[in-house]
């Protein structure tokens, strides 16, 4: 379902830092606890390789079947260079992957993405916060932006479920469930094999146009 979301957020971040972990702790079941404290220091120093407007995605995640094919990477990469070329793209994640988003860039022919894999965590966290949209699977980064209640689309799956939509108002949630037999508890078998992948039905069966209309509805917002 596509979740209504403002475009506005508050800029005092660590008032958001102590309400979306309240939330997240009340969501997993516990008493909310006002004693902890959280900061994520950012190094804004990195926004000068980027333009004022620019999308952030995380493709990448700690097991390549939670993510969707490189073949939709690429295709999401070359929608946003034909509809959006005034936003820049900021491609997010470890330093491992910095070779395969290089390659996602170099076969779209983007004009105007930059591979940030493997900066530090104070980077990542002022180019998440900062961005117009955040595009992430069910990774570190996504939780990261949600925390933040950054304007996101996840892309998600009902395989291993850890994402917690309560604590971002701000998030579009994307699955597939039609074809999917997953039951949530990390024992259901739903795969489709792609190139020797196996990918969640429920996440590979997004349909491509779904998540670029999801991308495009925020972006319109910001015109």
């Amino acid at each position: 379902d596509l979740h209504s979301f403002p475009t506005r957020r508050s800029s005092d971040l660590t008032t958001l830092f102590y309400k979306n972990f309240s939330h997240m702790l009340v969501a997993l079941g516990l008493p909310p606890d006002d004693s902890f404290t959280l900061s994520f220091a950012q190094d804004t120093s990195v926004l000068a390789s980027l333009s004022k407007r620019y999308v952030a995605i995380a493709p990448f995640g700690s097991n390549v079947s939670k993510s969707l094919p490189p073949e939709r990477w690429v295709a999401l990469l070359e929608f946003l260079n034909k509809q959006y070329p005034e936003y820049a793209v900021a491609l997010l994640g470890a330093p491992q992957d910095a070779e395969t988003a290089a390659a996602f860039v170099a076969r779209a022919e983007h004009t105007n993405a930059v591979v940030l894999c493997g900066v530090s965590f104070a980077k990542v966290a002022a180019v998440i916060a900062h961005s117009t949209c955040f595009v992430g699977i069910d990774s570190g980064l996504t939780h990261v932006a949600g925390v933040m209640q950054v304007v996101t689309v996840a892309i998600e799956n009902l395989k291993t479920v850890t994402w917690l939509p309560q604590y971002n108002p701000n998030v579009v949630i994307l699955v597939e469930p039609k074809d999917c037999l997953c039951r949530g508890d990390k024992t259901g078998e739903c795969y489709r094999e792609i190139d020797g992948i196996r990918y969640p039905r429920c996440m590979v069966d997004i349909p491509q146009p779904r998540i670029e209309k999801a991308i495009t509805d925020i972006l319109k917002k910001n015109d």
